[in-house]
């Protein structure tokens, strides 16, 4: 069958966006959406404008976010963003994914791996707060995923990152190894197991991520 063929078993792992409940990482930029023309005022049909940060909810990051001169998001190649996935059932009481956590589950072979975290048994990405004891992956972890030859790693918040990291370690190996991270993944009713996934981020000239939208098939 095409990997297309059903529309009817995807599994939509983007989270919805919208200014009221969208959590924003520290400091970056919210979310505003505005009426540029509107049916009810007058006008022959209704368009939106918005404002929002790249970094907003599910989205991917490009090299280019922590690689001076890296890959920009227009320019990764889309192999890495379409293929067969790993989902991973992290307990909720983890509070980072580090090379021991690592060893408690399997991923060998495995090309692109996903982890469900405390952020789903929560939550979070529908809670305005931004709650910074999110899971993280530790720099060790990263270093695996590289050894390992990964070429995509998603997590079920706003960062890959642990929020105390300093220089951010975690995605700076993983980007300078070109190893993709999708972030914001709505992973709440997703069982742990093997997937298809599809990730396909805006194709934004130059920029060092894009919001993006993502699927889920079992395989």
């Amino acid at each position: 069958m095409s990997l297309l063929a059903s529309s009817m078993d995807w599994i939509d792992i983007s989270a919805a966006v919208c200014p009221e409940t969208a959590p924003i990482f520290a400091d970056d930029p919210p979310v505003h959406f505005r009426w540029a023309k509107q049916i009810a005022k007058g006008d022959k049909d209704n368009l939106s404008a918005m404002d929002m940060g790249l970094h907003t909810l599910t989205h991917v990051d490009a090299p280019l976010h922590f690689v001076e001169n890296g890959t920009t998001i227009d320019r990764i190649p889309v192999s890495k963003l379409i293929g067969p996935a790993r989902v991973i059932a992290v307990d909720p009481s983890v509070d980072v994914i580090d090379a021991a956590e690592l060893r408690k589950h399997d991923f060998a072979g495995s090309k692109r791996i996903l982890f469900r975290t405390r952020a789903s048994a929560n939550n979070w990405l529908y809670d305005r707060e931004f709650h910074k004891n999110y899971t993280g992956i530790a720099p060790d972890a990263a270093r695996e995923f590289v050894k390992a030859g990964l070429e995509l790693v998603g997590v079920d918040y706003l960062s890959a990152e642990q929020f105390e990291a300093k220089q951010a370690p975690t995605h700076k190996t993983l980007l300078e190894n070109n190893v993709l991270i999708v972030e914001g993944l709505d992973l709440r009713n997703v069982a742990e197991g093997d997937y298809t996934l599809i990730v396909l981020p805006l194709k934004l000239a130059g920029r060092e991520a894009a919001p993006a939208r993502a699927l889920l098939q079992h395989r």
